[in-house]
């Protein structure tokens, strides 16, 4: 590494992490004028999303969507990757101080992180290979950041389960004057619906408004809560008595279809398995698939979005 700057091949996402961590924290319009900046892609809020979003997994940021749209850069933590042969990850903010200490670091400890940008608009993920636990916790003191064995365990331990998540739904009704769709829990495929909001069938429907789209989660006939994409299509899911996520603890991979994804948590302890966004695959749905997730984060996704084999709707 060069300077106290990023490594060479420095991606978009690399230059605005690099803005939040020096920042702090801002709103969403300033994440977008930033977004727009390091992309050139102005006035495309679609993909400042799936930044903020990547962005968030990798646990870089915080989000608060429903909070006045605000984000705050993480502190940063030198994690452990078990199963993977002695590497480490380093999630949170990335300031000028800690780059030029990363850079000391190969001087002074004998590692060299290794930037890999595994997306042209990604960031790059940092990694360090070590000898130890004892190494990584010496690392990390040396760096001035935190250090958890494994972060994606230790989330799988606090995961909100389908009542937490569906908490904070509130009544509502449909937005008027719009189109409304159906998730048909079948196909994964949303479906015209009925307008009638007084007949509308359980299950989750979404409208395309002025300013994005908006969900509403129908628990009986009648009753029509505001929610968010993910807790509103698992317990629709859970209505129909549904299981679509898929995880192999032999090959330590996990399967999410694109069209129910996953909360912000579980996304995060499911990305931060291995330090690297999902891979994609299609066959009759398209999937993202979670790599190095340990058996422990893997049933904690799947039972607490009532996923599991043996879980009773």
């Amino acid at each position: 590494m060069e300077g106290d700057r990023p490594p060479a091949g420095v991606t978009p996402a690399d230059r605005l992490l690099w803005w939040m961590s020096e920042k702090g924290h801002g709103t969403w319009q300033e994440f977008k004028r930033a977004h727009a900046w390091v992309t050139q892609e102005h006035d495309n809020a679609g993909r400042a999303w799936f930044m903020a979003r990547d962005l968030q997994a990798l646990g870089h940021a915080e989000f608060a969507w429903d909070d006045d749209l605000r984000w705050v850069a993480a502190p940063p933590v030198l994690t452990m990757l078990p199963a993977s042969g002695g590497m480490c990850f380093l999630t949170g903010a990335r300031t000028q101080v800690l780059w030029r200490r990363l850079r000391a670091a190969g001087q002074e400890m004998d590692c060299f992180p290794e930037a890999v940008a595994e997306r042209p608009s990604g960031p790059s993920n940092l990694f360090v290979a070590v000898a130890s636990a004892g190494d990584a916790q010496r690392l990390a003191a040396f760096l001035g950041v935190g250090f958890t064995y494994s972060v994606a365990e230790a989330l799988s331990a606090v995961l909100p389960d389908l009542p937490g998540l569906l908490a904070h739904a509130t009544p509502a009704e449909f937005p008027l004057g719009f189109d409304r769709e159906k998730l048909d829990t079948e196909s994964l495929a949303w479906v015209a619906a009925d307008a009638d909001a007084e007949q509308a069938e359980p299950g989750l429907y979404r409208s395309h408004v002025w300013a994005g789209t908006e969900h509403r989660l129908v628990p009986e006939r009648g009753q029509v809560l505001t929610c968010r994409l993910e807790a509103g299509a698992y317990e629709a899911l859970r209505y129909d008595n549904r299981r679509v996520l898929a995880y192999d603890e032999e090959t330590r991979t996990l399967w999410v279809p694109t069209a129910a994804g996953l909360p912000p948590l579980h996304m995060r302890a499911a990305t931060l398995s291995s330090g690297l966004l999902p891979r994609m695959e299609r066959d009759y749905t398209t999937w993202l698939i979670f790599d190095n997730v340990a058996p422990s984060v893997g049933n904690a996704i799947l039972r607490t979005l009532r996923q599991s084999p043996t879980e009773e709707a």
